[in-house]
């Protein structure tokens, strides 16, 4: 290092400036001791590293679609009770809900966001309808409501083979549920403010 009052080239930076020596690797000027001793960055310059921000939204925006999937269920249950049969254009609805859920709670549109939409979306259309089914079973056999839906809640493997018992009414309320999800997650929108 040198603090010459000239620098040889006759502009007299002065005493005050630091100038690091003239030190070179490989022809180039190389980067002063300090400099050196420092660890490598942890990832190259030309790799775009994920923004901490996308990681930390799968939490938040799951919470909303499982938040929207209940509200769809409770829904779906209600026309169940209130029609005396499955709805089956509810289950779009119910999809829906969910894929808003998740668009809300920050997730970006893509098909990450569908699938784990069309996921929440048939557990929420499964469990409005076998909570659905329980009341009806309530309604129609001489059963209290709570036996029923205990009985849902302790064997929901059993309830939801009865509801899939019939595989063409299923199938079709299951793919307007996904349907629905996938609808909402690639096209909404939320408000800008």
């Amino acid at each position: 290092m040198s603090t010459d009052d000239d620098d040889g080239g006759g502009r007299g930076y002065g005493p005050s400036v630091y100038r690091p020596d003239e030190a070179t690797v490989g022809g180039w000027r190389a980067a002063p001791a300090w400099m050196r001793a420092l660890p490598p960055p942890p990832l190259s310059p030309d790799v775009e590293p994920m923004p901490p921000t996308v990681r930390r939204r799968w939490l938040p925006s799951v919470a909303a679609g499982l938040g929207f999937g209940a509200m769809g269920a409770v829904m779906y249950t209600s026309l169940y009770i209130l029609v005396g049969q499955e709805v089956m254009a509810a289950a779009v609805v119910v999809g829906v809900l969910v894929g808003a859920g998740l668009r809300l709670g920050g997730r970006a549109e893509g098909w990450a966001t569908g699938v784990v939409a069309a996921g929440i979306a048939v557990l929420s259309l499964l469990a409005g309808a076998v909570v659905g089914q329980a009341c009806l079973d309530a309604i129609t056999l001489p059963a209290p409501l709570a036996t029923t839906v205990s009985a849902a809640i302790e064997a929901p493997v059993t309830a939801v083979a009865a509801y899939l018992s019939e595989p063409w009414g299923a199938t079709v309320a299951v793919v307007l549920a996904v349907c629905g999800a996938l609808v909402a997650t690639l096209t909404f929108r939320a408000a800008r403010e």
